[in-house]
């Protein structure tokens, strides 16, 4: 018999919610202001990282005097102009979730994205009752694949790494996940051959990312044990 799951943390970006191209054009229009030309092929490297992580790195990359201050409220400013009232859960992951909330689990959150925005887009989705807490990587000391978000949302929930699955969508948050002591499956967001191969450490790896995700494979894997 394997490790009983008693708790589930789901990453955000990218995994619980459709947040990506919002997030894109938030950069996008952000980045314009300082001469910069920001495309999808440049975002691609910044996917799964903490947005202090990101901007540090646009920051030296791009050469922009801009303070991280200023940089960090524009970028959310601009993201949740875009984002809110308009911002989706993945139809596979809809599924899965509801699935998860028959078994009767703790529900969390820990993301790489600001607080702020994290509590204003659950402000406006249903889901947010069934989540007993929301954790950004503000809050800690380092953004993944640091384990620090994982494991004070362990604390916070009152539970054992060893009883946790992790839903993530990048190999920083997999790493993470896996550096906590967590169960992971993984939905990658960007089908890069060959993954990562952190991805191929998860529990479970939905190679072809949302579209192939499933709770019949979940449930296997996690739930229906023999």
């Amino acid at each position: 018999m394997g490790k009983q799951i008693t708790a589930v943390i789901f990453d955000l970006d990218a995994t619980l919610l459709d947040t990506e191209p919002n997030w894109y054009l938030a950069d996008k229009k952000m980045l314009q202001e300082y001469g910069i030309d920001f495309t999808m092929e440049m975002k691609r490297k910044y996917i799964g990282q903490s947005i202090k992580d990101m901007i540090d790195d646009l920051k030296k990359t791009y050469d922009i005097s801009a303070s991280y201050d200023e940089l960090y409220e524009k970028k959310n400013g601009y993201y949740l102009e875009i984002a809110k009232n308009n911002t989706m859960m993945f139809p596979e992951m809809k599924n899965v979730f509801n699935r998860l909330l028959d078994e009767n689990l703790t529900f969390a959150l820990a993301s790489g994205t600001a607080k702020k925005v994290i509590e204003a887009l659950f402000e406006d989705m249903e889901i947010k009752k069934f989540f007993k807490v929301l954790v950004s990587s503000e809050e800690v000391n380092a953004g993944k694949p640091d384990p620090a978000v994982f494991l004070e949302t362990a604390s916070r929930i009152n539970t054992a790494p060893e009883n946790i699955l992790v839903f993530e969508d990048s190999h920083h948050g997999v790493e993470a996940a896996i550096r906590a002591g967590m169960s992971v499956v993984a939905v990658p967001y960007l089908i890069t051959r060959p993954l990562n191969a952190w991805f191929h450490k998860a529990d479970l790896l939905f190679e072809n990312g949302m579209t192939s995700l499933n709770w019949e494979d979940i449930e296997k894997r996690f739930f229906r044990q023999s």
